[in-house]
């Protein structure tokens, strides 16, 4: 698992066996473009950054950009992201 990949690094998108039916990028390759929110292509839009409201409220998932070799533009949870 990769957690924080500096953009250009080559990822394979992996995800459990549960999620693997309803995510149809599943074993593919691509490049990490950029962390969502913070420096982006110009056209892609802006992903708000999590500010907790109370105590010990958990943050969302650490998403990524990822430009699929095919030059499809998805976002990935750090999660799911392995070195390719």
């Amino acid at each position: 698992m990769l957690s924080s990949p500096p953009p250009g690094t080559r990822v394979r998108l992996r995800y459990n066996a549960r999620a693997r039916a309803a995510t149809p990028h599943h074993d593919r390759v691509g490049t990490v473009v950029a962390p969502a929110g913070r420096a982006r292509p110009a056209a892609v839009p802006a992903v708000l950054v999590f500010r907790p409201n109370r105590a010990g409220e958990k943050r969302p998932p650490n998403n990524h950009l990822v430009r699929l070799d095919n030059g499809e533009l998805v976002v990935v949870p750090a999660g799911n992201l392995r070195r390719a």
